[in-house]
């Protein structure tokens, strides 16, 4: 009998869950192509864990093998974080609720109690949980610990033993690999000399097994293309003008480029072009990720130095079950250990099951129209004191007609309308809009507007400090096709905005405020712009999620009204622009809500710039900015020198190297203080958070 794995995207969420943990790209421990070792499995989780919000005694998943018989129990989570809980219970829990200690574990924690705490979302490996005799309804049960904010899921392996292999020592780890994927699949083996290379297929997916591409590795080297002199022949080939022999090893991926057996088994041979040593093997179905068909389950890989004398390297008989990924059913059907006749008619059942379920799921959609109406729009009416219901005369659609008459019948049909507005406002002759859009463009350049009342250009505002550089500035923008990029561009080129920041005594005098622009007016960042940077400096910030749903800096607690609690924990899922937090109204962010970040409620023009003494309390001493320093601490830490470590945190925040005076203070800071005070400390310094 085969291991039974129930990943966590399969087993009964028993509350709905927080979100998802996604391990980082790499092979280290934990990380999502972790090869493992002799006494670590390599990474067949998928990828990602499940988390819920951690409430002690709380039943949070249950996976239910529906198994008979003897099986040792692997558990698996997901580790790397503070907020994971320390003390986790896996119950086995019998139909009447009769339940069996399994583990108490912490979660923070590899399985094997290895591990850094580096809030990096981590696949803990596979941890023993022991042998049970499991009957029909058991299932396995995680509940909330009494440590911690969140608890995390991940696959659950339920391995058969007889009754002699019961009683032996614990075993360090299953001898599994990841299951048979369509889209990539790699086969590492010890270095072995070889000249012909064959992959046998025993069993496929459906139909007859197809390949896109066969790759041989001598180091980082693939000496299986044909253009290398590597020659390709098997037992028998489909025929089809797609696929062909030939594109086993043409180098090029997906259906369009693949090969496919005469029969549902079959073999394809490579021989190399001299003899030499091999250590990698890879291939896939379609590696463009459009098809799951025909995909080779049960393999042999085989090797020869002179032909006909193989010797096997690589097999299917280490992998899970095809179909045990992420994506797969809810339910694993075991007919291979049943009676051919039983088997085929089980088969047959599920076939009629599962397409009844999808056509039930299909009837079950909503029907999705998109349906408008266009109508003339209705006579428009002066109304006496705004009242609604006092209608005077009708009017006509047109601007104030003291600036502007837009001569439009009372019948002009609503395209037209629309059309004449927006010619108004880009008209040559209008100069407003220009003006009001590259003054908006200096002051995000320069932090304050030729005129520092951006929305209002009338006797209530004030005037531009620079009249004909504003005129000009308008004016570019219109002759360049209201190319915002050229008016950049300008704007960048010019000796005002590369001037430095350096004060001089005589000018402050004259004007303190720079609004003459003598010399670059310094400021201090945005509060969007100092997180964002906090993160980038630490190597959390998480680019490969543009756009989608935001996050919150709130815990939510519900009842009549929603109440929002600043976060205390801070996770992955914080860790994104802060142009994707979700905002409040009246309700700010507990840290960088203090940064002049104006309230949800309000439209703002120009934000005001303070300095208070919350600021600087928030950035020393909040949980998201120690934590992020922590990080960043881990981050310089991948070398031991320590004038490396302060000239890589100097370049990090300030785009600089440290000068030598500088690599002298802050090493005796770090022997007095440590290497984490002093990226709180970075963190924290004027260079790092104002524009100079």
């Amino acid at each position: 009998m085969a291991i039974v794995a129930i990943d966590d995207s399969r087993a009964d969420h028993l509350v709905k869950p927080s979100g998802t943990g996604k391990n980082p790209a790499g092979e280290k421990p934990g990380f999502a192509n972790d090869r493992g070792s002799e006494k670590r499995s390599p990474n067949v989780s998928g990828g990602e864990y499940t988390w819920w919000e951690n409430k002690p005694g709380k039943e949070v998943a249950a996976w239910r093998p529906h198994l008979e018989g003897r099986y040792r129990v692997w558990l698996s989570w997901g580790a790397g974080h503070q907020t994971h809980t320390k003390d986790a219970v896996y119950w086995i829990q019998t139909p009447k609720r009769k339940r069996t200690l399994v583990a108490r574990v912490n979660q923070q924690l590899l399985a094997d109690g290895s591990g850094d705490v580096s809030n990096q979302s981590l696949w803990s490996g596979f941890r023993d949980g022991g042998v049970y005799d499991f009957q029909k309804g058991d299932s396995i049960v995680l509940v909330g610990g009494q440590i911690g904010t969140a608890i995390t899921a991940d696959i659950v392996l339920f391995e058969p033993v007889s009754a002699e292999e019961a009683g032996k020592a614990e075993n360090p780890q299953p001898a599994i690999r990841e299951p048979v994927n369509a889209a990539h699949n790699r086969e590492y083996l010890a270095s072995t000399p070889a000249k012909f290379v064959r992959f046998t297929i025993d069993s496929s997916s459906s139909a007859q097994p197809c390949i896109d591409e066969l790759e041989i590795f001598s180091g980082q080297e693939n000496i299986a293309l044909a253009e290398r002199g590597a020659k390709v022949s098997s037992s028998g080939d489909f025929r089809h003008a797609l696929h062909k022999l030939e594109h086993i090893n043409d180098g090029k991926y997906g259906n369009a480029h693949s090969w496919i057996a005469a029969k549902s088994t079959g073999w394809v041979q490579i021989e190399l072009a001299h003899l030499v040593e091999i250590d990698r093997i890879e291939w896939a179905r379609d590696r463009e990720k459009r098809y799951t068909d025909r995909v080779p389950v049960k393999y042999r890989i085989e090797v020869a130095e002179t032909a006909g004398d193989w010797r096997l390297v690589a097999s299917s008989d280490d992998r899970l079950s095809f179909g045990t990924g992420k994506k797969e059913g809810a339910t694993r059907y075991d007919f291979a250990s049943h009676p051919p006749e039983e088997a085929e008619r089980g088969r047959r059942y599920l076939a009629r099951i599962e397409a009844a379920l999808k056509q039930r799921e299909e009837a079950a959609k909503p029907q999705k129209i998109y349906a408008g109406t266009f109508k003339q729009p209705g006579p428009t009416h002066r109304l006496y004191r705004g009242e609604p219901d006092a209608k005077r005369e009708e009017v006509g659609p047109n601007a104030i007609t003291a600036f502007v008459s837009l001569d439009l019948e009372k019948s002009a049909p609503e395209q037209k309308r629309r059309l004449a507005l927006a010619d108004w406002i880009a008209d040559p002759a209008n100069p407003l809009t220009a003006r009001v859009i590259a003054n908006r463009i200096w002051q995000f350049h320069f932090g304050t507007g030729l005129v520092d009342t951006p929305g209002d250009f009338g006797k209530n505002g004030t005037p531009p400090s620079h009249p004909e550089l504003l005129d000009f500035l308008a004016l570019e923008l219109m002759e360049n096709g209201w190319s915002l990029k050229k008016l950049h561009r300008k704007i960048l080129h010019s000796k005002t905005w590369q001037q430095d920041s350096r004060p001089d005594q005589t000018a402050v005098q004259v004007d303190a405020g720079t609004r003459l622009l003598w010399r670059f007016p310094p400021r201090r960042l945005e509060a969007e712009a100092i997180r964002d940077s906090i993160l980038a400096v630490s190597g959390s910030l998480d680019l490969d999620k543009p756009g989608g749903p935001g996050f919150s800096p709130f815990e939510v607690e519900m009842e009549n009204v929603r109440h929002y609690h600043p976060k205390k924990n801070y996770g992955p899922e914080d860790w994104r622009r802060m142009v994707y937090m979700q905002r409040v109204r009246q309700e700010r962010d507990s840290v960088f809500g203090a940064f002049d970040c104006p309230d949800a409620t309000q439209a703002v023009g120009a934000r005001s710039r303070s300095t208070t003494p919350l600021q600087a309390l928030n950035l020393l001493n909040s949980r998201f900015v120690n934590q992020q320093a922590e990080i960043f601490e881990k981050r310089l830490e991948a070398t031991e020198d320590r004038a490396k470590q302060i000239d890589s945190a100097f370049r990090l925040c300030f785009g600089r190297p440290a000068a030598p005076d500088e690599i002298s203070s802050a090493s005796d800071f770090i022997d007095s203080e440590g290497l984490i005070q002093f990226t709180r400390a970075m963190l924290n310094t004027n260079e790092f958070i104002f524009i100079h």
